[in-house]
């Protein structure tokens, strides 16, 4: 089995991307209120910080992708043949065994919730912007079907204009 080291590393790493991913479900679930009450300037600071933690969330991606790598090569098998399941199973009766089936449980279950939301919020965001777009052509509308009144007897108020409708070559 791959060293102890390594093991730890792997639970070090899931249990960071458990961190950071239950932050992004939070923010997902606190977005939902700020895209119904439009809240602009808390809706710009979560997604900088969602920026910011989808940056880490990648970070320590690769670093738990490199990781399997190395489990893989000490193990002799293909890194695609090395998943969280086959790690908790090759470690059956040790304590990081029921760890990382629990982390990797957790995980799991975040990211449905977090998909769940973002799909919400997603939703929110499309209705919102269907609604400005409404809005602009309710008012592109309103200024392009303008009545304007003009006099009968031309710009001095004297005679008569004598343009009609029918003086298509004038």
């Amino acid at each position: 089995m791959a060293d102890e080291g390594m093991v730890g590393e792997m639970l070090n790493l899931l249990n960071q991307q458990k961190e950071i991913y239950s932050r992004m479900l939070e923010i997902s679930v606190e977005k939902k209120d700020v895209l119904i009450g439009n809240d602009i300037q808390k809706l710009k600071a979560m997604t900088a910080e969602e920026n910011s933690l989808v940056g880490k969330s990648q970070r320590l991606e690769r670093a738990r992708m490199g990781l399997i790598a190395d489990i893989a090569q000490v193990l002799g098998k293909q890194q695609k043949d090395v998943t969280l399941g086959y790690l908790a199973d090759a470690l059956r009766g040790q304590p990081e065994a029921k760890e990382i089936e629990d982390v990797a449980s957790s995980v799991r279950e975040t990211l449905v919730q977090l998909k769940q939301y973002n799909e919400l919020n997603r939703s929110l965001m499309q209705n919102a912007l269907e609604y400005i777009d409404f809005s602009i052509n309710v008012i592109r509308g309103a200024a392009s079907n303008e009545v304007h009144y003009a006099s009968p007897y031309g710009d001095d108020g004297g005679t008569p204009s004598s343009r009609s409708i029918f003086d298509a070559h004038r």
